[in-house]
């Protein structure tokens, strides 16, 4: 990786710092109004249960932790985790507002997740892998920590890497890596991890979803 990298994580934590305190405002704006949708139909297919121990990997804001509390239940057991700091601040003072209840905030690199093999029921990302350098070591971290026969869902887009820091970085991004099916190789990856893959497409084909179980052998 070179300095010049858009995705280096030093410059993807200070973009997501900046832009905290707009997070939920732009994705509202570029989803037009379909964000919250997007959020629940991700969740439906995690199908996350009472008592469950969910990880919701690049947690951002906090947004999918108000629609994953009722399903757990008080009995279960929530872990946010981001990189940006400033992202986990909107979360906790989302938390102090009464707007998510019960959640471990945790700053964590989705690519190196701080905790042990198989500690997870299900494992949730929503826009997170596209933008490390390495999507498909992010998501085999995530597969690492979800438990023999539990669920991992990854929604995420397909546009160029780099996208979301501006035209500068995304130029670079292009030169850098192209413009890579982000999508095909994550869903050949979890294949080859758990067998079936449920997969589904929104926005004109710009966001996607990848579901699966772990083998329970």
């Amino acid at each position: 990786m070179t300095a010049a990298d858009p995705l280096a994580p030093a410059a993807v934590r200070a973009a997501y710092d900046r832009r905290a305190r707009l997070y939920d405002g732009v994705v509202l704006g570029l989803s037009a109004g379909l964000d919250g949708l997007y959020r629940r139909l991700a969740i439906e297919a995690l199908a996350p249960r009472a008592g469950d121990r969910v990880l919701d990997v690049g947690c951002g804001t906090g947004l999918n932790l108000p629609l994953l509390r009722p399903r757990v239940g008080a009995g279960g057991r929530l872990v946010a985790l981001d990189a940006s700091a400033g992202m986990l601040r909107a979360a906790a003072a989302s938390a102090r507002a009464g707007r998510t209840r019960g959640a471990a905030l945790v700053r964590a690199d989705g690519a190196r997740l701080p905790l042990r093999s198989g500690c997870a029921d299900a494992v949730l990302s929503t826009y997170t892998v596209t933008t490390t350098p390495d999507p498909l070591a992010a998501a085999e971290e995530m597969l690492r920590v979800c438990r023999p026969g539990g669920r991992l869902v990854l929604t995420d887009d397909r546009l160029p890497a780099g996208w979301f820091l501006g035209p500068v970085a995304l130029l670079r991004g292009l030169r850098l890596r192209g413009w890579r099916d982000t999508r095909t190789a994550l869903a050949r990856l979890l294949r080859r991890a758990c067998g079936a893959v449920a997969s589904r497409e929104w926005h004109g084909g710009l966001l996607f979803l990848l579901g699966a179980r772990r083998p329970s052998g």
